[in-house]
């Protein structure tokens, strides 16, 4: 059931790695492996209340690993490859809880890097390709390993890159069964000006189980991406205690 899961969620799209698709790279730097992931359209992923699951999707025989330790990797896309403009979207993954600082510049270098890098992967879905080859993500997005997290010149802070070690970047363990999590944000194509009020889009998980988990975020405050997985969990908690209390 779950490779079925697998291959329709995945084959949602006439073309894979097209233009307005969410991209999730992930690399080997110490094997040169590296695998894209064609997440469906940013306009279906990030509609309100959007929330699927790709089971199964990483493979770790994929990329000659017996630990999702070793695998690095960020999440990218844009709405037009023809440069920032009117009616443009970029989209990106990022630790962050709250949207980072990019500029223009940034963002035009961003666009130019994720055709290539969207090029390279080629039709199929997931695609595999050598991390240390021209068009890489590793290449590209992190210059192999020069400016990890910095998404080409987008990122000063490099947020853009997470590591599938079941921590998060201040070195907490995030919940059991969770590698990775990762906010999805906006930028509007005419500016450097965050979209969606400096919120999140989506939130993405990635399980242990090698599953991938897409959540649209509705809240209205950014919220630390760890947190959200916690959220229903503290509410039963603290409804619990105050009944004891009331007893």
């Amino acid at each position: 059931m779950g490779l079925i899961i697998f291959l329709v969620a995945f084959s949602t799209h006439a073309f894979a790695f097209a233009t307005g698709d969410v991209i999730l790279s992930l690399y080997d730097a110490s094997t040169s492996q590296e695998v894209g992931y064609d997440l469906g359209s940013y306009a279906t992923l990030s509609a309100a209340g959007y929330n699927s699951t790709w089971a199964a999707a990483i493979n770790l025989g994929t990329f000659s690993e017996t630990s999702y330790a070793n695998l690095t990797g960020g999440i990218f896309g844009a709405t037009s490859y023809a440069g920032i403009g009117a009616g443009t979207t970029q989209f990106f993954g990022s630790t962050d809880a709250t949207a980072p600082t990019v500029t223009n510049g940034g963002l035009t270098n961003f666009v130019t890097s994720s055709q290539k890098v969207s090029n390279n992967y080629g039709s199929n879905n997931p695609s595999s390709v050598s991390a240390t080859g021209r068009y890489s993500f590793y290449s590209i997005m992190d210059l192999q390993g020069a400016t990890t997290g910095a998404y080409s010149t987008l990122l000063q802070d490099l947020s853009g890159t997470m590591s599938l070690t079941g921590f998060d970047v201040n070195g907490n363990p995030l919940p059991a069964g969770v590698l990775a999590v990762m906010n999805l944000f906006a930028y509007n194509g005419t500016s450097s000006s965050v979209a969606n009020g400096g919120n999140p889009v989506d939130l993405i998980t990635i399980m242990s189980n090698g599953s991938i988990q897409v959540q649209s975020e509705t809240t209205p405050t950014p919220i630390p991406a760890a947190f959200l997985l916690f959220g229903s969990g503290l509410i039963g908690l603290f409804g619990m205690k105050r009944k004891l209390e009331v007893a």
